[in-house]
């Protein structure tokens, strides 16, 4: 018999958090619990909130390293011009998959390529250091050359795509010339990050499991201990409603952030609930 291993990202269907808003989120759930006495789910909290102060720190890190890029004009360049045309071959392909018929191929065709290339949108590439981009724009070439060669012709993808090769190109040879390294990549954030998902859903499932009950009492203490993450959650939505790049907030009063210098790219069309990107 196959055994299958489920994830809690399978089962509940939570949006993806931003650091910050998990921190502020589980402190008002910590305190919940304690005014409660449930010690070990407060202990189990506290442990998390450590992991996640750990994010902010890799984070902090990444954008110091990314903000540390700016001296030299020809790679922000390459890398403005690398933002635009990734941008331009999204927004081709989220039009497509919302504007043609249904029963149009070609729809499902940009569908599929804003679902596997462009799951969060255009944001997390111009959120990376140069580095990173360079290394998902060998990414994008590599699949729209091979798996998605297809759907690139049919879609008029072409020029686009064999400019986003060229500039990848010399975008590695300025990255080789100047010998660019960094400490952060940004694969360790979205594992950090990940993580730190992950330990909030295991926050809810506890809680549900120690309170299951059709009762009032059960439900009551379900709405208390959850509320803070429900709440979280609801305000994420708005951004993703007003189609707007979510900002994180001080995980210590709850204050939204300063808006980020790069631009703000609009999300897919349409997306699972659980499946939208956090904030950098």
């Amino acid at each position: 018999m196959r055994i299958f291993q489920v994830a809690l990202s399978a089962v509940l269907d939570m949006i993806q958090f931003t650091p910050g808003r998990r921190i502020f989120a589980c402190r008002k759930v910590k305190k919940q619990a304690e005014s409660r006495g449930l010690t070990d789910l407060a202990g189990l909290i506290d442990g998390f909130i450590d992991g996640d102060q750990q994010v902010l720190k890799l984070r902090a890190t990444y954008r110091k390293e990314k903000g540390g890029q700016k001296g030299d004009p020809v790679m922000t360049e390459l890398d403005n011009r690398g933002d635009r045309l990734l941008g331009a071959i999204f927004r081709d392909c989220r039009d497509t998959s919302v504007t043609f018929r249904k029963d149009n191929p070609l729809r499902g065709q940009a569908a599929e390529l804003v679902g596997e290339l462009f799951p969060g949108g255009v944001q997390p590439f111009t959120q990376m250091t140069h580095v990173d981009q360079h290394a998902e724009m060998e990414r994008l070439v590599e699949a729209f050359n091979g798996r998605f060669k297809e759907q690139v012709g049919a879609l008029g993808l072409r020029p686009k795509v064999d400019e986003l090769a060229q500039l990848t190109q010399e975008y590695g040879e300025r990255l080789r010339a100047r010998g660019v390294t960094k400490s952060v990549t940004y694969d360790d954030l979205r594992a950090a990050d990940a993580e730190g998902q992950d330990n909030l859903l295991r926050i809810i499932a506890r809680i549900i499991g120690q309170f299951s009950g059709k009762g009032d009492e059960d439900a009551a203490a379900r709405t208390a201990l959850i509320g803070p993450i429900l709440q979280q959650q609801e305000e994420i939505r708005t951004y993703y409603r007003s189609r707007r790049s979510v900002r994180d907030v001080d995980p210590e009063t709850g204050e939204e952030e300063a808006p980020p210098e790069e631009p703000e790219v609009t999300p897919p069309p349409s997306h699972p609930q659980g499946s939208q990107p956090t904030g950098e």
